[in-house]
């Protein structure tokens, strides 16, 4: 058998190619060092499987997803009682009656719901959810921009308010079925861990978000986006990574339809006949 380094000799005598040279160096290598990295690869195959898991990647997008709409819940009342030029100097009544608006929607997306996902199934109403936020992210700070208290601004806020009302009945629904759909066995652990991922977001973001408005407000006229825009943007951020990594998710059911572990055995209340 050839000594150790007898390919680099071989090679620069020029009886071997280099391609044979390499072959025979690492013919010779020790085997400890073949099954460190043996053990280094299948380590981190292990991981990337992990990683790559549809309730992984769920959990992750749950996690953002619980981050953005809370702070974005948290920037909202700050901006529209701030009583300067980085708000609307809006009393507390006044804002009180500006989410009226928001209330009327939250009750009546029961009802608009299926007739949603019949349309567009869970991933469709998901996304319809996350643009709507970040609509109205990005479209309030805007409104800095109307006379105080002046008609536009108050149809523009109405407005706002209202579109606001449709995320959250869409986003947690659509997050949770779809999950629900991916898991095949320990229900109760992924469960109970998404709920633990959800309270671990949402006890983390209106800190941060608050931390982020006052930056931008303390800044006084700083250039887009370190102004009051700074939690807004956050907020879209979190969410379209949120519909990112759920578009990577390939579900095992249908679109609209349920999962077969919760699937009803009669036909939908819809279709039958009284």
């Amino acid at each position: 058998a050839p000594a150790e380094g007898d390919g680099r000799r071989l090679l620069a005598s020029g009886i071997v190619s280099s391609s044979a040279a390499l072959s025979i160096d690492s013919s010779l290598e020790p085997a400890s060092g073949r099954a460190l990295r043996g053990r280094r690869s299948s380590a981190l195959s292990a991981c990337w499987r992990c990683a790559t898991r549809p309730i992984v990647v769920f959990l992750l997008a749950y996690l953002l997803v619980n981050f953005g709409a809370t702070g974005a819940m948290e920037a909202y009342p700050l901006l529209v009682s701030r009583n300067d030029s980085n708000g609307l100097g809006f009393h507390s009544d006044e804002l009180g009656l500006s989410m009226v608006p928001q209330s009327i929607t939250v009750m009546l997306m029961p009802f608009i719901y299926p007739l949603l996902t019949r349309r567009v199934g869970q991933k469709g109403a998901l996304y319809v959810g996350i643009t709507a936020l970040a609509v109205t992210a990005l479209c309030l700070p805007m409104l800095r921009h109307f006379e105080r208290r002046s008609p536009m601004q108050w149809v523009g806020l109405c407005s706002l308010s209202a579109l606001r009302g449709t995320c959250g009945p869409l986003i947690f629904p659509a997050m949770l079925i779809l999950m629900n759909g991916v898991i095949t066995e320990h229900v109760g652990f992924w469960n109970g861990l998404a709920s633990s991922v959800a309270a671990s977001a949402r006890a983390v973001s209106p800190t941060a978000f608050g931390t982020l408005f006052a930056l931008g407000t303390a800044a006084g006229h700083a250039p887009f986006p370190l102004n009051v825009y700074m939690p807004f943007l956050l907020a879209i951020v979190s969410n379209l990574g949120a519909a990112l990594l759920v578009a990577t998710v390939k579900t095992q059911t249908a679109e609209g339809e349920q999962s077969p572990r919760f699937a009803s055995r009669t036909r939908p209340w819809t279709r039958r006949r009284w």
